[in-house]
């Protein structure tokens, strides 16, 4: 599998994946996503938001997506996350009321919700990534 030869290809390569899959999957082009390298935590990718804004931030780690098959897949889950920030959004905000109201603790129903997001994520994006292979 062939490895990127420097940080410049890298971001170039990251840069042309970001673009293709968020006109392939219709992410509204007024939202504003950020997106860098991120190397300080032992992920392949995350994202963080303020939803109120529309405002994201996507970091790749670059060590970890050695090669554009591992960077392409990283970059397609977390626009992915993204594209589903209006269900995530909604399932947080009715967490954190309905535990309010009975005045316990929303963080198991949370970190649940986050996981299912997790599996549901994942294999949408073997999903996508695996009919663009057959185009």
């Amino acid at each position: 599998m062939e490895k990127y030869q420097n940080i410049v290809q890298f971001r170039q390569e990251m840069r042309k994946f970001f673009n293709e899959y968020r006109k392939k999957l219709h992410i509204n082009p007024a939202w504003r996503i950020t997106l860098d390298i991120r190397r300080s935590r032992n992920t392949w990718a995350e994202v963080e938001w303020d939803y109120s804004t529309h405002k994201f931030w996507v970091y790749i780690n670059d060590k970890k997506n050695a090669t554009p098959k591992e960077l392409k897949d990283s970059i397609v889950h977390e626009l992915i996350h993204i594209t589903l920030m209006s269900y995530t959004h909604l399932a947080e905000e009715i967490t954190q009321k309905l535990y309010a109201y009975k005045g316990a603790d929303p963080k198991p129903l949370l970190k649940l919700l986050n996981q299912r997001e997790e599996m549901i994520v994942t294999k949408i994006t073997s999903i996508i990534l695996g009919l663009d292979r057959h185009d």
